[in-house]
């Protein structure tokens, strides 16, 4: 990295800033460093802190720490001034720059001291700490506007705790045979295979966390990717078990999300579960397009036989993208109704709140795949609706396979 001007009157003149703009800087002058008002050097204490912005109480806790200790004009000359020459304003400079990349006092000095070498040990570290807290940034305005969608009314309350009714929906999940079986995988781990798990799940979450390059929804969609695998190897496969199988991984106990706060700070669990929600909006949204199609052309016809059918089927997208089709084997007549209408109309106004931001569908769908509207969608949550309902009066009835 090249040098950084204090302030542009202390270094050379910018390309087209006059008289031999491009070409190389001129050496300092007994009048002052190139760029420097006319000022006779060395510099006073006042005309450093003129020229640089830096408060001379600064400079005197940077001469107390033997940071930056200028010469003096003399025991018994005129107060016995501190001045200021060139290899000090060139100092100060170093010093300034250097704290706008992270670095204490304490660091400051010892680069200084430690040469080139030294400095650039210590930038690599800084920049990995800079891509990380950018990376942080950008999560939670990610997450500020997941909070909007999951309640507008009450912001605040979700930034808190998230997306806490996907956290209730979730619940019965845990009476599941699915869930069983995880138990059962759990039951059986060797203390060794426990370890092996938790290596893994810090690497995935150190890589979300701290991630090579700029980031883009495809490296969020990879990271859920990576987290149902390992997953998987562990416990289950999570293919059948739709959002809310999803949601346990990072919900069921407390040891993923403290892992995920000691591996990225307090707020990676709930930027992880907005990109696993999002990646699995992505997905429901995409697969709803074709469905909503073929019941409003049923409807166009007025062949009432084919809407009912159309609507089972929606019925059954939804139960099989959500896991609601597994809670049917423990859940059924109208509990499994009731609780098929408040998912429907909970996940789908979600779905709705995406849809309606603009911003959030330029980093959800930045390709425009997602083609469904919100009119449709609204159809979708209609029909879902009622084909619960008339579920209810089945007794024992489970939602249809699409």
């Amino acid at each position: 990295m090249g040098k950084k001007d204090v302030k542009r009157p202390m270094g050379p003149p910018g390309p087209g800033a006059g008289e031999g703009a491009g070409e190389p800087a001129a050496e300092a002058s007994p009048a002052g460093p190139v760029g420097l008002p006319s000022l006779e050097l060395p510099l006073t204490v006042k005309e450093v802190c003129r020229l640089t912005g830096v408060t001379a109480r600064q400079l005197q806790h940077y001469d107390d720490i033997g940071l930056l200790c200028p010469a003096r004009s003399g025991e018994g000359v005129a107060n016995n001034r501190k001045l200021y020459g060139v290899e000090d304003i060139e100092r100060l400079k170093r010093i300034l720059v250097l704290q706008e990349y992270g670095l204490g006092l304490k660091e400051v000095g010892d680069v200084l001291a430690g040469g080139e070498g030294k400095l650039l040990e210590v930038l690599e570290g800084q920049l990995r700490a800079l891509r990380r807290e950018e990376n942080r940034l950008k999560n939670l305005i990610v997450f500020a506007r997941f909070a909007q969608v999951f309640d507008d009314d009450d912001v605040c309350e979700a930034l808190v705790n998230g997306a806490y009714e996907i956290d209730d929906f979730a619940e019965p999940m845990m009476l599941t045979p699915a869930y069983e079986v995880t138990c059962e995988a759990a039951r059986a781990r060797s203390e060794e295979e426990w370890d092996a798990m938790w290596d893994e799940f810090v690497a995935i979450v150190g890589d979300y966390v701290l991630p090579e390059g700029n980031t883009a929804f495809c490296d969020h969609e990879r990271t859920v990717e990576r987290l149902c695998a390992w997953w998987g190897r562990y416990n289950a496969p999570l293919d059948d078990r739709g959002l809310l199988g999803l949601w346990l991984m990072l919900t069921e106990d407390v040891t993923a999300p403290a892992i995920a706060e000691v591996v990225g700070g307090d707020e990676t669990p709930g930027f992880l579960q907005a990109d696993l929600f999002f990646v699995w909006a992505k997905r429901t949204l995409k697969e709803l397009v074709g469905p909503v199609e073929r019941l409003v052309e049923a409807e166009v016809e007025g062949d009432e036989g084919a809407v009912e059918e159309h609507e089972r089927m929606l019925l059954g997208l939804f139960s099989r993208a959500t896991g609601a089709d597994e809670i049917a084997k423990v859940v059924d007549g109208a509990d499994l109704s009731l609780f098929l209408v408040d998912l429907c109309e909970g996940l789908l106004g979600y779905l709705d709140g995406l849809l309606d931001s603009p911003e959030l569908m330029a980093y959800v769908d930045p390709e425009g795949e997602v083609a469904l509207s919100r009119e449709a969608l609204s159809r979708a949550e209609g029909a879902i609706t009622r084909a619960a309902r008339r579920m209810a009066a089945q007794e024992g009835g489970e939602p249809p396979r699409s």
